[in-house]
């Protein structure tokens, strides 16, 4: 056993939330935090959709994605299962959507905190 089933219960409900509210509280960080682009990562992946975007910039651009965070035991569930969804590379197909948002460096920390927030 990899997980509890609380942990199953307590991800999928992690993921609901998720689904049901993103866009509507990233739509207004971004408003707030000026953000300069955004895409949604369903299609392509998280690092199809970084370098589409870093070949669409008129100045060269580098990235790099320091973390990538997911929902809690997932990381476990996902060596157990050997990895076969490309999880831990950035190339699992997100279905709940997801978004990669360009911040500057410091808005990008304070999104990442207000994101979380039970506030909203």
């Amino acid at each position: 056993m990899v997980v509890s089933r609380e942990d199953v219960e307590l991800g999928y409900q992690e993921a609901m939330f998720n689904m049901a509210t993103l866009y509507r509280i990233a739509a207004a960080l971004m408003h707030m935090l000026n953000a300069h682009a955004a895409t949604d990562i369903t299609v392509f992946l998280i690092l199809g959709h970084a370098q589409n975007l870093a070949q669409e910039q008129h100045r060269e651009v580098s990235f790099v994605i320091p973390n990538l965070p997911t929902i809690a035991k997932m990381k476990a569930i996902t060596k157990t299962c050997g990895n076969r969804y490309g999880l831990l590379q950035g190339t699992t197909a997100e279905t709940s959507g997801g978004l990669l948002i360009c911040l500057p460096r410091k808005q990008a920390a304070r999104f990442c905190v207000d994101i979380k927030s039970p506030k909203h």
